[in-house]
C-alpha cells in the first residue's frame, strides 16, 4: 500500500511539473523584430550611426547600424505602440521613428532617408515625439529638457544645461556639509 501511495504521488509531482513547465513556455512573451534600415537621399546605406530605443519606460537604449545601414531592435508585444526610436549619425540629421497604432500586430520594415546636416534644419526631436534626452551622438539643437550639472561643477546649486555635459570634465562630488 506504501509503494502504491508513493508511486501515486510521483505521477502527480511529475504530471504537476510537466503542466506548469508547458504553460511558462506558452506564456512567454515572444519577442518582435522590428527592422529598419537608414539610407542616404541617394540611397546609400547610412554605416555604424546610432539608434536609440526608448521603449516608453524612460531608459534608453543604443544600437547601431550594419554595413548596409539596417537595424533591428527587440520589442516585446507591450511595446511597439509606446516605442519610439531616434537614428542619429554624424553630419546627418536625426530621424525619429514610431510604429503606426494600427501596425502593431505587422510590423513592415521601415526605410529612413537620411539628409546632411543643415543649419538651422534640425532639432525637431520634441516635435516628432522623441521624449527622452538627446544623445551627444546626435546634432546638437536647444532642448525642453535640461540635464542637471553636478555639484562639481561649481555653477550652483540646480544650474542645468540644455546640451549634455562632457561628464569627463566633472571630478566626483564635492563632500557634503556635516549636519549638526
Amino acid at each position: 500500500m506504501r509503494r502504491y501511495l508513493i508511486n501515486a504521488l510521483a505521477v502527480v509531482g511529475a504530471v504537476t511539473l510537466t503542466l506548469s513547465a508547458v504553460g511558462w513556455v506558452r506564456h512567454r512573451p515572444s519577442v518582435i523584430m522590428l527592422r529598419g534600415r537608414a539610407v542616404t537621399v541617394e540611397g546609400r546605406p547610412v554605416v555604424a550611426a546610432a539608434v536609440f530605443l526608448d521603449r516608453g519606460s524612460n531608459t534608453i537604449e543604443r544600437y547601431l547600424t550594419d554595413s548596409t545601414g539596417a537595424f533591428r531592435l527587440p520589442l516585446f508585444p507591450r511595446d511597439p505602440h509606446r516605442a519610439t526610436w531616434l537614428i542619429c549619425a554624424p553630419g546627418m540629421q536625426e530621424r525619429v521613428g514610431h510604429p503606426e497604432l494600427d501596425q502593431v500586430n505587422n510590423l513592415p520594415d521601415y526605410t529612413y532617408e537620411v539628409a546632411p546636416l543643415q543649419a538651422g534644419g534640425h532639432g525637431a526631436y520634441r516635435a516628432y515625439g522623441w521624449k527622452g534626452p538627446i544623445p551627444r551622438e546626435c546634432p546638437q539643437a536647444v532642448d525642453s529638457i535640461v540635464w542637471r550639472l553636478p555639484a562639481s561643477s561649481r555653477q550652483g546649486y540646480g544650474s542645468g544645461s540644455y546640451v549634455e555635459p562632457d561628464w569627463s570634465r566633472y571630478p566626483g562630488p564635492p563632500p557634503l556639509p556635516e549636519d549638526r
